[in-house]
């Protein structure tokens, strides 16, 4: 049976701000996560795997008015890997960029290009798997209304 219990406290907030052509939009968390099992020899300590923060963070221009822009930026905090917290994943951030074409002379079509983990970043998000690594991606996309 399992009798466990956990203590999340934490607060999110998320911004955003828009004057065209410009956006900007942010997400923040701050969480602390404890073994709430009284009987547990782990009482009150931060459970492994869980971060002290998680970030995002985007802005966007569009500029001319066919062509969006967009860089962003997202990542967390440290994550013990036990309850001693002598062990412990790093803190890490990724970086990603894109543009979206639409010209009226394109009519439904449009084309798409992006880059994620811009700067390869190495990094896990749990223990022992890697984050994805810079993925490129372009596109081409017919919209028929």
């Amino acid at each position: 049976m399992n009798i466990a219990s956990a203590l999340r406290k934490g607060i999110e907030a998320e911004a955003w701000f828009s004057c065209d052509p410009f956006e900007i939009t942010g997400t923040l968390t701050l969480l602390e996560i404890t073994d709430n099992s009284i009987e547990s020899v782990n009482f009150g300590r931060t459970l492994p795997y869980t971060p002290d923060y998680t970030f995002g963070a985007q802005a966007g221009l569009k500029f001319p008015r066919w062509v969006h822009w967009s860089v962003s930026a997202g990542g967390m905090g440290i994550r013990f890997k036990n309850y001693s917290e002598t062990s412990w994943m790093p803190a890490y951030t990724v970086y990603s960029a894109g543009v979206d074409l639409h010209p009226e002379f394109m009519g439904s079509f449009s084309i798409n290009a992006s880059a994620e983990n811009l700067f390869d970043e190495e990094y896990q998000e749990t223990s022992g798997y890697s984050g994805k690594p810079r993925t490129l991606h372009f596109g081409i996309e017919w919209n028929g209304n």
